[in-house]
């Protein structure tokens, strides 16, 4: 069964403080989640951005591109209203190639979604096209922290 969010995570990490009554574990809390989120994960998800709300998403930049995705959203900037995020340029080297960037299209009616238009893999070498996020050179990533607690419990019983 596929998830909500087809999010990848690498190198993760999980920190946390355990508590325990004698030897069962009751829960935790303070945890957090760390990792690199690939751009090619982000790629294949829709620019929630620009979908915020319900409207309709302002075009690509680029007339080649049909629809933005997150990581456009994320390298090129987005808006929310009054809101601006990004641009992020990926900050983890999970190839060891050194860092991987992206050009960028930006020029276009008003009010467009910037769009990433080719690539460049961290020993130089271009790639050009849209699509060049999902190409397997390209394989650097953001790092992130995601927050969380948890609780223990025990199912008792039986259906």
């Amino acid at each position: 069964m596929a998830g909500l969010f087809p999010l990848d995570l690498r190198r993760a990490r999980i920190s946390g403080m355990v508590s325990a009554v004698a030897s069962d574990v009751t829960g935790l809390s303070s945890g957090l989640l760390c990792g690199a989120i690939p751009v090619a994960s982000l790629a294949s998800m829709s620019n929630l951005f620009a979908t915020f709300g319900g409207g309709t998403p302002p075009p690509p930049c680029d007339a080649s591109v049909v629809v933005s995705n997150l990581s456009d959203a994320l390298i090129a900037g987005a808006r929310l209203g009054p809101i601006r995020v990004g641009p992020s340029q990926p900050d983890v080297d999970l190839d060891g190639d050194g860092l991987e960037s992206y050009v960028v299209d930006d020029t276009g009616p008003g009010g467009c979604q910037p769009v990433i238009v080719s690539c460049v893999d961290g020993d130089g070498t271009l790639i050009s096209g849209h699509d060049c996020t999902r190409d397997i050179r390209m394989a650097d990533a953001w790092s992130a922290g995601l927050p969380f607690t948890a609780v223990g419990a025990n199912i008792v019983g039986v259906r």
